[in-house]
């Protein structure tokens, strides 16, 4: 998560190793929905990120925004989910933290609650190589400041770098599957468990407190906008009469839209909830897939192993055989009164009862044990 521009495509498709989300090099938004990665292995664990528009989309509201990321979010959970972490992406070149990077982080952190931000990693990006003096000075003002990053950090959260690199990104995912503590959200908990509607979630409030002020700010607009329109009216100045009307209509249409918004988020809410689920049951699909595959590449595995060691065994008995045989020539090449057990008589046919030599007595009568000659 995080604002539009910071980096949270870019970075998904570094770790991935794929050009799935598509990026921009300027402030419009590209990412309009919730949307996934194939899994994807890190040291060997399998790791699927999500990618989320941010609050202040070019193209979006901040509420069919919020309805989005929400309905993905309790469906996962609804499923068997749960985030392993949160990684909420932040331009380092960004010298000021202004009213929607505040926004951003507040609703955020709202949609995480404090218990979860321990599994959250505030990951700065965007960094000089080498980095600047103003950059390091202005992260740690973001770790310092009590109006910025600290609070989530006393919490739980940490703070790392990413240099646009597929091992910075490799990094960061390390240590969140290195801490492996899957943790519910609190727009989860609300949605799912306290079966909460989604204007009442703790996140939704807080988005309605900026979008308050938005409205604040609107309706100001519109009664300066209508006094400056009386003026026009009493001294009969048309060109004006005409601009004022226009900009109160703009107004009041931005005030009705989003009045009306905010009373069919829950319509839209569910509306997402369908196409969340149609993607969580192709992530289970292709989980599904990879499972069976996992398992049948261990069945051979297992398979081989036990052939392997049927091999060896088989091996092992012959070499013991012929051990056994070679043990029991040098007996009857030494003149040994005691032939070969009956075992082995049997392997071999030409030893003798007891009391018999294996070989013809035409062919010799002794062996001089200290010459190794025939006698």
């Amino acid at each position: 998560m995080g604002p539009t521009g910071s980096g949270k495509s870019t970075f998904a498709n570094l770790a991935s190793g794929t050009d799935l989300f598509p990026v921009s090099n300027s402030l419009k938004s590209c990412t309009e929905t919730v949307e996934r990665t194939t899994p994807f292995e890190v040291d060997g664990v399998s790791v699927t990120l999500i990618d989320t528009p941010g609050f202040d989309d070019s193209n979006l509201s901040d509420t069919e925004i919020f309805s989005r990321i929400a309905a993905y979010l309790s469906t996962s959970y609804e499923q068997g989910f749960k985030l392993s972490g949160i990684i909420y992406t932040h331009r380092i070149c960004d010298y000021k933290m202004g009213g929607i990077a505040m926004k951003n982080f507040s609703v955020f952190r709202k949609l995480c609650g404090d218990t979860s931000l321990k599994n959250v990693v505030i990951v700065t990006n965007m960094w000089s190589d080498p980095p600047r003096q103003i950059e390091l000075d202005r992260e740690a003002e973001l770790k310092t400041d009590e109006g910025l990053f600290k609070p989530a950090l006393d919490k739980g959260a940490q703070m790392k770098r990413h240099y646009n690199s597929v091992e910075s990104a490799h990094d960061i995912i390390r240590g969140i599957v290195a801490r492996n503590r899957p943790s519910v959200l609190q727009i989860q908990r609300e949605l799912v468990t306290e079966k909460k509607g989604i204007e009442n979630t703790e996140a939704c409030e807080e988005l309605d407190k900026n979008l308050a002020e938005v409205r604040k700010k609107h309706r100001l607009q519109l009664e300066q906008y209508e006094r400056e329109l009386k003026e026009a009216l009493a001294a009969k100045d048309h060109a004006t009469q005409e601009e004022m009307q226009k900009l109160r209509s703009e107004v009041s249409r931005k005030l009705t839209e989003m009045d009306e918004k905010r009373k069919d988020m829950a319509r839209a809410y569910e509306e997402e909830k369908k196409k969340s689920n149609a993607k969580i049951n192709e992530l289970l699909s292709v989980l599904h897939t990879q499972r069976l595959a996992a398992e049948e590449q261990q069945k051979r595995f297992e398979q081989l192993e036990f052939e392997r060691k049927k091999e060896q065994q088989i091996l092992l008995q012959r070499i013991e055989q012929m051990q056994y045989v070679n043990d029991a020539i040098l007996q009857q090449l030494r003149g040994s009164p005691q032939p070969p057990s009956g075992q082995h008589d049997s392997i071999y046919g030409n030893v003798r009862q007891k009391g018999e030599s294996t070989f013809p007595e035409n062919d010799f009568q002794s062996l001089d044990l200290k010459s190794g000659h025939l006698l």
